[in-house]
């Protein structure tokens, strides 16, 4: 009686045990379990968990939470001694199901988008084996945008009325020269793999945002560049490969209070309001940004943010002539089909992209 527990362990376990990996949902998390036969043993189980076949010392349970993408493996030990190997379960997201385990994330424009925010998130993506960055998913879509400027100098329209009067390329990105340039030369200089990932058929919504707007929050400038408000008569779409933020994207992209939904989208003085620009992943200092959207009020002028950390609209703190030299980042939609096979989206470690 006084051996008991060595007698269970060296004659009554020595039935071999088997596992495998599955994934599950618990609490709304994404869960990997590993499921171990028999499912339970007089003297238990110890669990060893692998990812890319290096030990998980902090995983000790039979369940992880909310995993990174990645090759998981798991080792089983009895107290008999006895061991069993799993499969190896590959660990993959679509841009959907990623977001939904990020803190980083929230849901702020009217159609509940969930986005990135705040001043440095680990939303990092390799894409044409450079940087680029999630802006967020869209209708089961990824939204990305390179995180070096493809110019720091170059005309949304070169061709763009300096008067606002002009009846030749103003500010339609269906004619711009940003967009020819974009969807030519960048788009040539992307691999194939690469290409094969952009939906080239996306349809862009480019609802125009006129200066007379009483209040002009990110909201309200969400609401104009989705052709929420202008009629079917007056709806602007286009459909292509390759473009540019919107305003809104900027907008929402920090989360610092409510007075930053409406200062940030305003000529007003951000150096009073610097908690604004400088919670927001997508504000640049040094280079003044060129934005997808157009000024409905002028027709030669697009909303830019600048290196203040407002989207000024007028001249009254700087022009906004689509034939004005800015920078210019590429900004894409990924299939829906396009999952995130590895990576923690970190600057060191982005997320690397795979079918």
């Amino acid at each position: 009686v006084v051996y008991a527990d060595s007698c269970i362990i060296s004659g009554i376990d020595k039935t071999e045990p088997t596992v495998i990996i599955t994934e599950s949902i618990v609490d709304n998390k994404m869960v990997l379990v590993a499921n171990v036969e028999p499912s339970s043993t007089i003297s238990g189980y110890n669990y060893v968990w692998y990812k890319e076949g290096k030990k998980l010392t902090e995983q000790v349970n039979k369940i992880i939470i909310s995993p990174d993408p990645g090759s998981y493996k798991v080792k089983v030990i009895t107290g008999a001694g006895n061991k069993a190997e799993s499969n190896e379960k590959e660990k993959t997201y679509i841009a959907e199901e990623l977001l939904q385990n990020v803190t980083e994330v929230m849901a702020l424009d009217p159609d509940e988008n969930k986005r990135y925010v705040g001043a440095n998130p680990n939303n990092y993506v390799k894409f044409n084996n450079e940087l680029w960055r999630i802006i967020g998913v869209f209708n089961g879509q990824a939204k990305i945008i390179r995180n070096e400027f493809y110019s720091t100098s170059i005309e949304w329209d070169k061709n763009a009325d300096s008067g606002g009067h002009g009846t030749h390329g103003k500010n339609e990105w269906s004619t711009a020269t940003l967009k020819t340039e974009l969807n030519e030369s960048f788009w040539n200089s992307l691999d194939s793999k690469s290409q094969n990932y952009i939906d080239k058929n996306h349809i862009w919504s480019l609802g125009k945002v006129p200066n007379d707007i009483k209040e002009r929050t990110r909201e309200q400038i969400y609401n104009y560049e989705k052709n929420k408000i202008i009629s079917d008569e007056t709806k602007k779409e286009w459909t292509g490969a390759i473009g540019l933020m919107d305003a809104s994207d900027y907008g929402y992209s920090t989360s610092s209070g409510e007075i930053c939904t409406y200062q940030i989208m305003c000529n007003w003085h951000m150096e009073n309001y610097v908690h604004c620009k400088n919670n927001s992943w997508l504000y640049d200092s040094y280079t003044t940004q060129w934005t997808l959207t157009a000024n409905g009020t002028v027709d030669s002028y697009v909303f830019f943010v600048n290196t203040g950390g407002s989207i000024p609209s007028d001249e009254s703190v700087g022009n906004n002539y689509a034939l004005n030299k800015f920078g210019a980042k590429p900004t894409i939609y990924l299939k829906s089909n396009v999952k995130i096979v590895s990576g923690t989206g970190t600057n060191k470690d982005p997320y690397l992209l795979g079918n």
